[in-house]
């Protein structure tokens, strides 16, 4: 399971057709106050891959990206 905290979420999941076991997710970090003008968006979300089926999840940064 992919949780980073309480005010990020999931958005997207999608499954290397060719490896099962190779899945990626995009999360994002937002929040809605209940206030007027409350909400806010953090820096904690991003684009996230797993190799082992979605046991265990690395962040993809552009670092990752090149060497892929």
């Amino acid at each position: 399971m992919l949780f980073k905290d309480v005010n990020t979420g999931g958005k997207d999941v999608d499954i290397d057709p060719s490896n099962p076991d190779i899945v990626y997710a995009t999360m994002w970090e937002q929040r809605q106050g209940p206030w007027e003008n409350g909400a806010w968006s953090g820096t904690n979300g991003g684009i996230f891959k797993s190799t082992d089926g979605g046991t265990t999840w690395k962040p993809l940064t552009q670092r990752t990206a090149r060497r892929a």
